[in-house]
């Protein structure tokens, strides 16, 4: 398949995101082994009772990978993020009038509480579905980002409660991160647009079916619906893309995407 332009700088976006991963497992190794034990629990899924947008082109990375799955496995996905997707989020009941001061309070709350949902990649005994292929948001957690206040891990060499420690000098991440944005921005800036990770994935797995279920989104999660382009990613903008096709699958599924064995 001769794959458009943009979505080889898609492709290539993709395989720079893998090698920001490999270096974020690193740096979890090496901070592991400074500290003298584990930085993380398996299997605690504290970090993940949250949800958060991410750019386009990571929710590609995720939903490529969930293609390769198989299929039980792929539809048990696919309806834990409609679970999601239809859980109405609490406290927002609103209709916007012309205030508009009104109106961004409600959007900022309604971030705020859809921001406080779980994760629907968490299963029910608390193991991400996806876990090699998780999000640079997720493998940064106690690496570059402190771990949250409720963290139950034992404290390591150095630590004490309130002072948990992890990376906070410059690393090779940033100029990475900043090479992947570049490249989009030059060649393909619509895949740096941000959305709801569950709503993106969702749109990538199931392009059709998203057109209807994004109208009933509105009424689960109707402001920011309305306010902002977190949620307003339309069928068209993700089912024309080339790696989404089955050759596009086979050939990111040729790219190395397993966890670094260190």
């Amino acid at each position: 398949m001769d794959i458009p332009e943009p979505s080889k700088a898609v492709q290539q976006a993709l395989v720079m995101q893998q090698n920001l991963h490999r270096e974020l497992d690193f740096l979890a190794t090496v901070l592991s082994f400074r500290l003298g034990g584990p930085i993380c629990i398996p299997d605690c899924g504290i970090c993940c009772h949250q949800s958060f947008p991410i750019p386009k082109f990571s929710g590609l990375y995720i939903a490529v990978a969930i293609n390769t799955f198989p299929e039980d496995d792929r539809q048990h996905i696919i309806n834990q993020l409609e679970k999601w997707l239809l859980k109405e989020v609490p406290e927002v009941r609103f209709r916007f009038s012309s205030d508009g001061q009104a109106e961004e309070e409600v959007r900022i709350r309604e971030y705020r509480l859809t921001h406080r949902l779980s994760c629907p990649l968490l299963s029910s005994d608390t193991k991400c579905l996806i876990y090699p292929w998780r999000d640079v948001v997720c493998r940064a957690y106690t690496v570059t980002r402190p771990s949250p206040k409720n963290c139950p891990r034992p404290y390591l060499k150095g630590e004490s409660p309130g002072d948990r420690r992890f990376i906070t000098t410059k690393t090779s991440l940033e100029p990475q991160r900043t090479a992947i944005i570049s490249l989009l921005k030059e060649r393909a800036p619509e895949w740096l647009g941000m959305y709801w990770m569950p709503a993106l994935v969702y749109a990538f797995l199931e392009p059709e079916k998203w057109a209807d279920l994004s109208k009933r989104v509105q009424q689960t999660k109707y402001a920011s619906y309305h306010s902002d382009n977190l949620w307003t990613m339309t069928a068209e903008d993700v089912r024309d893309s080339a790696l989404m096709h089955p050759e596009g699958v086979e050939a990111v599924r040729e790219l190395n995407m397993e966890p670094l064995e260190l």
